[in-house]
Parts: C-alpha cells; sequence; structure tokens
C-alpha cells in the first residue's frame, strides 16, 4: 500500500511541480491521493503505515452502534422494555452489568459500547420484527468483520454480503420508525 502511494507520488512529480499548487492537487486527485507532497514516513525504509497506526474507525463503529443501532432498538423496543432485558441478564465476570437498563444511559463508555453491541440481539431477539433483527445483526456481523487484522478475500466477501443483507432488511428499521 504504502509503496503504491509512493510510486503515484513519483508519476505526479514527473507531470507537475508540487509547487504549481493547483495543477498538482488535480493530479493528486485523479491518482486518488489527498495532494500531500511528501508524507512523514516517506523515506522510511520498509515502512507501512497501514501497520504502525492506530485503527480510527473501531472508535467510530462503536459510537455509530450506540448512536444508531442501540438507539432503534430503544425506540422499538420502547425504554421500559429493554432496560428490564438488560438489567435481568445475568452477571458476568468483565463485563458490564446494567442494573438499571441502557435507555437512559448518558455518557457511555468504549467498554460499555462494546457490552452492550455483545448482548443487543440476544436481548431483542424475541421482541422485534424479524426482519429488524436481520438489519441489526448484519450490521453487527459488519463491524467484527472490519475490524479483523487482515482482511482476505474471503473477508471482503462477507463484508459485502452483510452490507447487502443490510440493505435488503434495513426498510424493517425504517417502518418500525426508528
Amino acid at each position: 500500500m504504502a509503496l503504491t502511494m509512493l510510486a503515484r507520488l513519483h508519476a505526479i512529480e514527473e507531470t507537475v511541480t508540487p509547487w504549481e499548487l493547483d495543477e498538482y492537487i488535480e493530479a493528486s486527485t485523479v491518482h486518488q491521493l489527498n495532494s500531500v507532497h511528501r508524507p512523514f514516513w516517506w523515506n522510511w525504509p520498509l515502512s507501512e503505515p497501514s501497520i504502525f497506526f492506530m485503527q480510527e474507525p473501531l472508535h467510530h463503529w462503536h459510537k455509530m452502534f450506540w448512536d444508531h443501532d442501540a438507539k432503534w432498538c430503544i425506540h422499538t423496543l420502547g425504554g421500559t422494555k429493554i432496560d428490564f432485558c438488560f438489567a435481568i441478564l445475568h452477571t458476568h465476570t468483565g463485563f458490564c452489568q446494567f442494573n438499571e437498563g441502557i435507555s437512559r444511559l448518558k455518557q457511555v463508555t468504549r467498554r460499555e459500547h462494546c457490552d452492550i453491541q455483545r448482548y443487543l440481539v440476544p436481548v431483542i431477539a424475541d421482541a422485534i420484527p424479524k426482519d429488524f433483527l436481520i438489519a441489526i445483526h448484519s450490521l453487527m456481523d459488519f463491524q467484527y468483520l472490519a475490524q479483523a487484522p487482515e482482511i482476505s478475500d474471503w473477508i471482503c466477501t462477507k463484508i459485502d454480503n452483510t452490507l447487502e443483507e443490510f440493505h435488503n432488511h434495513k426498510q424493517a428499521i425504517i417502518s418500525a420508525g426508528a
């Protein structure tokens, strides 16, 4: 990946100098780059940014889950019912216990996001329409598959399939008013 980007930067420099800003930005766009002339790691031997950078999507996916998926389920099931279901879950060592439920949580940590995500599908399984459950489950599958340390062709196909499954069933979320 890094070598491909550096090769594209070199190809751009053969046609336009970085000091001709408008032309350089246009040439960068054609090569699907963001117009950075020299990334800070460009002369580091054997560097691969995709290995040494932390993955920010992980934070965004857990936040997206809380802001969307969990809120859709709370809206559809009702705060009282979902709170009751979370409150009666058996305590598991290493997992958060939600004795008061989840519908009125204000400040939620990444750890709580993850634990709610682990519990959500079984908690809502018998209480919402089947297509709604499939849509939520496929979004969660997407989020877990996309966290794989290495995305092979097989995982990429699974990711595509889960997104397609979500799109095939998302109407149930819309129909529920969530």
